[in-house]
């Protein structure tokens, strides 16, 4: 199950992360599911917010365009799994396919197959979720 929650900027208020932050009680509530991963859409955020929230134990973050995800994932740390959760052209696959660990769109045999052809091309397995 993946469940996706708006990025807050931490770095927007001074208190952050106060005890009872919207952060922290989603954090709090995903222990009871086993299981579950937490995508931390960081569209639009800066690389210092992502790292922030990568200090808090977030790992998995989530993009939709493939030139922020490129951009962002050469400067932060290795271990994070990126989550392609836009529209994503065919054109734009060897863009994100160093960094992407799931496309969540893909909306098309075409796409499908590029991703394919092009992750056994380097060795890489890259999940997708179909879109219907």
């Amino acid at each position: 199950m993946i469940y996706f929650v708006p990025m807050q900027d931490p770095l927007s208020a001074p208190t952050y992360p106060e005890p009872s932050s919207p952060l922290d009680r989603v954090l709090q509530t995903l222990q009871a599911y086993p299981g579950t991963t937490l995508v931390a859409v960081s569209k639009t955020r800066s690389v210092e917010a992502i790292h922030a929230l990568y200090q808090r134990g977030l790992r998995d973050f989530g993009e939709n365009s493939a030139l922020e995800l490129q951009s962002k994932a050469r400067v932060l740390p290795d271990d994070i799994r990126w989550h392609f959760i836009g529209h994503l052209q065919t054109n734009k696959v060897k863009t994100i396919l160093p960094w992407v660990s799931l496309v969540h769109s893909v909306d098309s045999p075409r796409l499908a197959e590029e991703l394919q052809k092009r992750a056994a091309a380097v060795n890489r397995h890259v999940g997708v979720l179909w879109q219907v």
